[in-house]
């Protein structure tokens, strides 16, 4: 009987492992794509100009969704993820630009034995051009953008480990974007997309389907001289997948959510230079956590490539 209870414990406590680490593969990753709502804008930088930042996030949760599910984990604790990225823009001309960006990610677990990831995640590249300009003077302007884009994985990092930092999956992606703004500053604008990821190759010799999604961002601001502000929210569908689960890779796990934030920048006293500062939160979600981000970041246009 002694045996028995043993053996019945031993399997229970195998199983919640299981799904722990089930878990951690998939948070620690998954967080870190539902804010790439700010790569693709409605603003245009102009012939010769390049735009560069570099930020600074930090996003953290102990709640999360199972399917679409919220639950807790005490032995997983408060899931972190930090982030540094390099973004720029140029402008090739009045009507196309280059957009680029590339992330170095750190990712842990408060609890268990998890052991830590970090390096560079993807890098990101989409070409972005005004298709439509219609200017109605007094009431406003509107424009019409599309966007197609890649991402490549930047290192050979582990995408099935218990705290991974990314899918490690080749992605296309294409937008369109709508955008209305008023003489006096505020615009309203609109953005859909739909990302293509390619299948993977675990290190185990097991290949996965990484889930397609549609993704859906609305915004709505105020942009005049060195100031400007948004508020935002961006919803994103997986296609297919699965849920989290003992045995199931976190890459083929269907990853959906609606999150809202805002952003805000202003220039600083010194030539081309300015700082903002953005957060957001997650509202709904399946299979992904239910986390806040933090970011700031140093934004700087190069003077020797402006147009005069």
């Amino acid at each position: 009987m002694f045996k028995l209870e043993s053996r019945s414990i031993y399997l229970h406590f195998l199983h919640f492992t299981m799904k722990a680490i089930a878990i951690a593969v998939c948070l620690c990753a998954s967080s870190i794509f539902s804010f790439s709502q700010g790569m693709i804008d409605g603003f245009m930088r102009g012939k010769s100009n390049v735009t560069t930042a570099l930020s600074y996030s930090h996003e953290s949760y102990d709640s999360y969704y199972v399917g679409d599910s919220a639950v807790t984990n005490p032995n997983l604790g408060v899931i972190t993820t930090n982030s540094l990225n390099l973004f720029a823009s140029y402008g090739i001309t009045p009507y196309l630009d280059i957009v680029v960006g590339l992330p170095y990610v750190s990712a842990n677990s408060g609890q268990g034995y998890w052991a830590k990831q970090k390096g560079f995640q993807d890098f990101s590249f989409y070409l972005k051009g005004k298709a439509i300009e219609k200017d109605f003077g007094a009431i406003g302007k509107l424009s019409i953008i599309g966007a197609a884009g890649f991402v490549l994985p930047a290192s050979d990092y582990i995408p099935d480990a218990p705290v991974a930092i990314g899918h490690h999956s080749k992605n296309l992606e294409a937008r369109l974007l709508f955008q209305y703004r008023l003489p006096l500053g505020i615009f309203v604008m609109g953005q859909g997309g739909y990302i293509k990821r390619y299948n993977i190759t675990l290190d185990r010799g097991m290949e996965v389907s990484v889930p397609d999604a549609w993704d859906y961002v609305v915004r709505m601001g105020y942009s005049y001289k060195s100031y400007y502000a948004d508020v935002w929210l961006n919803a994103q569908e997986a296609r297919s997948g699965t849920d989290i689960g003992p045995g199931v890779p976190f890459p083929g796990n269907a990853i959906s959510y609606t999150r809202a934030g805002f952003n805000l920048y202003a220039g600083l006293p010194i030539k081309n230079l300015g700082v903002s500062f953005n957060m957001g939160f997650t509202l709904s979600g399946e299979n992904i956590g239910k986390a806040t981000r933090y970011s700031s970041a140093i934004v700087y246009n190069f003077p020797f490539l402006i147009k005069k």
